[in-house]
């Protein structure tokens, strides 16, 4: 090939960046509505597999001891596993700045089973101090709190009371604060008002019949009581995704099909010249989808490098204390954003190149 058409076609490889620039939004902007999803759906295995792991709470007065013995007695006979503890909210006071929060309180060697108290950088299970709060990291990640400052939390009295941040745990629903049995007798006082309880292989409709029926009062609650929330919210994200999605793929068909065209419109009297030179149909078609891959490649990457922080930062911006997202990178995120791109740009370069095919050696004149 001469060096003129090779300096036209370079002059055309230029041109199709533009194209690039467009698959490059496109990846981003899908990537980010599924990271998103990812980021919020990822609560409900996080929150309800990791950290809520009870079946059932069972919540009664504080000072009804005789209730608590009698669902005690029941839980006994039903033979599932439980754990008794205190479960109250209270004020705060973190940088003079009014807060509350839900602080559980039990033993710290079995809670673990009903409820996870993991560090919230490593994931590995922390230990309750005699003397201290564990605060949840968007708290701490609010304030800039951490182990060894002291927050005020204040007791059902309302009397405050000076508390050092002895561990950071992982939450990602709620607003809750763990302490020892210890740490609470010793600092805030109160008594045991709830059960966790797994039922095991035990019968859910006749345990809960049985709770019920007891004559006690008490609030019977799923574990899971919270999922409903989050599912709705994950449902009409998803719809939203899905709109983002789709809106994204008409815009790189509508777009990026023009400039296609255009392209391979400007360029009928090079290709012409580039077949009276001997080249086949499919020779020139493999040459002009060379150019395609790279602008697609650079596209991907840059979609990907740029996308993925972006999707970051918005997954970030969108947390309440709350609510804290899954913020681990999302791979099927991104291997799903890749292949639309990819499957769509095959689709783009066949319609327009179908062009090459009906093009008369004519055209070179």
């Amino acid at each position: 090939m001469s060096d003129a058409v090779l300096g036209q076609f370079k002059q055309a490889a230029e041109e199709k960046k533009v194209s690039g620039e467009g698959k490059k939004f496109k990846v981003g902007i899908i990537g980010t509505g599924f990271t998103i999803k990812y980021a919020l759906g990822g609560i409900i295995d996080k929150q309800f597999g990791e950290i809520k792991k009870y079946d059932y709470k069972l919540t009664y007065g504080a000072s009804d001891d005789e209730g608590a013995e009698k669902i005690e007695n029941i839980l006994k006979e039903k033979g599932v596993s439980y754990i008794s503890v205190s479960e109250n909210g209270h004020p705060l006071v973190v940088n003079g700045i009014n807060e509350s929060t839900f602080i559980i309180s039990a033993n710290g060697d079995e809670l673990g089973e009903y409820f996870g108290v993991n560090d919230d950088v490593t994931g590995k299970p922390l230990s309750l101090s005699s003397d201290g709060i564990v605060i949840q990291g968007s708290l701490a990640e609010r304030y800039g709190l951490k182990v060894g400052d002291t927050i005020t939390v204040y007791d059902l009295s309302l009397i405050s009371h000076e508390v050092p941040v002895t561990g950071i745990f992982r939450n990602y629903y709620g607003r809750t604060a763990v302490m020892s049995k210890e740490a609470r007798d010793a600092i805030l006082g109160g008594a045991d008002n709830c059960f966790y309880v797994n039922l095991g292989g035990a019968e859910e409709e006749s345990f809960v019949e049985a709770i019920n029926g007891s004559g006690i009062e008490v609030s019977v609650e799923r574990g899971d009581a919270e999922l409903v929330n989050i599912t709705t919210a994950t449902n009409i994200l998803d719809l939203s995704v899905l709109g983002l999605s789709i809106m994204s793929i008409l815009m790189m068909f509508i777009v990026l099909t023009n400039l296609t065209n255009i392209l391979v419109n400007k360029r009928l009297k090079d290709i012409a010249i580039m077949r009276i030179n001997g080249f086949s149909h499919s020779e020139t078609i493999r040459f002009l989808m060379r150019e395609t891959v790279l602008t697609n490649a650079i596209g991907i990457v840059a979609g990907l490098l740029i996308g993925s922080n972006v999707a970051y930062l918005i997954v970030r911006m969108m947390e309440q204390l709350e609510i804290r997202f899954v913020r681990t990178f999302s791979f099927s995120s991104w291997a799903i954003a890749i292949g639309l791109t990819a499957i769509s740009a095959v689709i783009i370069s066949a319609i327009s190149f179908r062009k090459i095919k009906k093009l008369s050696l004519t055209d070179a004149k």
